[in-house]
This record gives C-alpha cells, structure tokens and sequence, in this order.
C-alpha cells in the first residue's frame, strides 16, 4: 500500500516565495493572506528589484505557477538547485521547460541555466534560510495539519484499491504562500506531489488583509521567536477541512496515475477522439484543456473522484459529483465513467481485475459505444 508522506520542500517553498513578487502571485487577492505569507513578502520585499528577481518575474509574466512548480521539483535542493541531469529528466521536465522558455524567446537549456542560477543567486541574496529558521514552528504546525488531515481520509487504501499497486512515491506539500485553495499534482517520474494553497478566508474590510478572528475571541500564531500574529482559532489550519484536503490531494496525485494508465491503453484517447466535436464544454474548462487527450484525462480523474465521494459518502454523494460536472462543463461522458468504474471496482472486488490498465480496453470499447449513441 503506498504511503503518502506530508513534507516542506525547500525548493517549492522558494519558488512560491518568488512567485509573490510576480503577477502569478496576485491570484486569489480577494483572500486573506496566511501569516506566513504577509512574513514572506516582508522579508522579501527588499529584493524585489533584485535582477535575478526581474528575471524570474518575465518568466511569470507568460507561464503560469503549475510550470514553476513542475520545474522545482527536477531540481537539486538549495542553495545549488542543481539542473537535473540527463536521466532525471523526465518527458514532463522537458515539455515544461521548452513551454517556458518558448514563451520568453530563450533556448530551452539557457532557459534552464538562468533559471536554476537566478534560484541560486536569490536564495543566498536573500538569505531567506535564516526567515525559515525564525518561522519554522508556523512551517512545522502547517505541516501537522495537513497531515493531521490525510490521517483521516484512508486515502492510500483507496488509491490502491481502485489503481492496483502504486509505484510512485506520493507526497503532499501544503503551502502556505500559494494562492488560496489553489492545487498542482507534477510529478518527476519517481515522485508524485500534490500541493495545496491555504484554506480560503474571508478579508474582512479595515484589516490589513489579516483575517482578526469573530466573536471577539482572537488566537495567536507563532511566526518566529517571540513574534505573533494574531487571528481567530487559526481560521487557515489545513485540517479544519479535512475532506477539502483529502479531496484536493486524491485530484492531484490522479494525473500521473490516470496518466500511467493512458500510457498502458495507448490507443483509448485516439478511439475515442470523436466525442470531443460532440460536447459543449461550458465554464473554464475549453480552455484550461486545449486537446482531446488532456480533457479526456481529466474526465477520468473527475469520474474516479466522483467513485471517492460515492465509496466515503454514498451513492447520492457520488451522483451529486457527477452532476456538478455535467452541469458545470458539459462533461457528460463523466457519467458513462462513472458506472463503469463502479462496475471495474466491484469485478476487481471478484479478482478479475490486477488495476486499473487492465480495465483499460474494456472502457475503451465503452466509451466508443458510447460515441456511437451520442450520434
């Protein structure tokens, strides 16, 4: 049964430290910001004309966080970030990579070297080591929270349940200093990650952008030796929501699992590629999921989870997961996976499933009768 391990990652951390100084740091400014993140900003901000600074900023300029995140988590740990080497990386890496740097007009492997010397020069400039030593008792609450969380959701005994075994090393980084309720899921070939922003609090008029707390009982955070900051019952702990955690987490190590799978039913996207003229996506979603492969990736995941909310909440929680994303985005397929994978799961329940890739031409022949009756 895998283990889904809760950790702060130095290199994730700077990244999301940076991106608060570029314009991928503004999603979600409706939100109150963590007490961690105001610190952040605070010991950052004389180094915001910092060149290397100016550097990462035209990266964040035309790419968005999830790239930054993917491209941390190839890289060595401070204060080198060494590149990755030939065979660390990953397809992943290199997609991302060229993506980035084609939106700049760099070449890929400058692009790489400007980048990873930039995290170098920052890191050291910055000395943002010595704020980590100050606030690490909030890292470290931040941290047993989140964990304190997944305790409660048996998440590594579903995942294996529906997938068959789990190979990759799968790790959860709460972050702090990310957009509010914002979720990634890269992966590295041996890792996958699912990092998760902060509960979203209201920012009440007249305060700073600090949440002060409600009915006038105000509570304390500690963000480095004797400095506080004060809020109400530490309205941003991880787990006062622990079905959200649970929940966003399950969503973000799915894409390299379900992505595992595609791998394993190589022609499953190609068959059924028609489907795509036949939906009327509503919402963000067209354009978040430019290609057939990548949306019917994420109808898979959406219809597994929608199997989650079924298994931990019953079957009329499982159909209102399904209907929000009918209803939402057009996504009707949703539903013709959704009984397919309660049907998977209860023949695997008989042994007659390994995991998942084995489904794999079975839900292929589905989805392109499915194709046929859609007209």
């Amino acid at each position: 049964m895998p283990v889904i391990e809760v950790r702060i990652d130095d290199r994730l951390r700077f990244i999301s430290a940076l991106l608060l100084f570029t314009e991928q740091g503004r999603h979600q400014a409706q939100f109150a910001p963590h007490p961690l993140k105001l610190r952040t900003l605070e010991w950052l901000a004389p180094h915001a004309a910092h060149p290397a600074m100016r550097f990462i900023r035209s990266m964040a300029a035309k790419s968005f966080i999830s790239n930054f995140h993917t491209l941390a988590i190839h890289l060595g740990e401070p204060p080198d970030f060494a590149l990755p080497v030939a065979e660390r990386q990953s397809d992943l890496w290199r997609t991302t990579l060229e993506s980035v740097a084609g939106a700049i007009s760099h070449p890929p492997d400058l692009c790489a070297q400007r980048f990873q010397e930039s995290l170098a020069d920052l890191y050291n400039d910055t000395s943002v080591f010595a704020l980590w030593r100050e606030t690490a008792p909030a890292w470290e609450a931040v941290r047993e929270q989140a964990g304190r969380a997944l305790a409660q959701a048996g998440l590594e005994e579903w995942l294996e349940r529906f997938f068959g075994p789990v190979e990759l090393k799968l790790i959860c980084v709460p972050m702090p200093t990310d957009p509010a309720s914002f979720g990634f899921g890269p992966s590295n070939g041996a890792e996958a990650y699912a990092i998760m922003g902060p509960n979203c609090v209201a920012r009440p008029a007249g305060t700073a952008g600090l949440w002060l707390g409600s009915g006038g009982k105000p509570a304390e955070i500690l963000v480095g030796p004797g400095q506080t900051m004060t809020v109400g019952e530490d309205p941003f702990d991880y787990s006062a929501n622990p079905e959200a955690v649970a929940g966003m987490c399950l969503h973000e190590f799915m894409h390299p699992l379900i992505e595992e799978f595609l791998q394993a039913n190589p022609g499953l996207p190609a068959a059924t590629e028609g489907i795509d003229a036949k939906l009327t996506y509503k919402g963000y979603f067209p354009k978040s999921y430019g290609n057939w492969r990548i949306r019917l990736s994420e109808m898979l995941i959406r219809a597994a989870t929608a199997i989650y909310e079924r298994d931990k909440g019953g079957p009329e929680r499982g159909r209102a997961a399904v209907a929000r994303e009918v209803e939402g985005y057009g996504l009707t397929p949703v539903e013709e996976l959704y009984a397919a994978f309660g049907e998977y799961l209860e023949a695997r329940g008989h042994g007659r499933y390994v995991g998942l890739a084995d489904f794999g031409p079975e839900l292929t022949d589905r989805l392109v009768r499915w194709q046929r009756a859609a007209g």
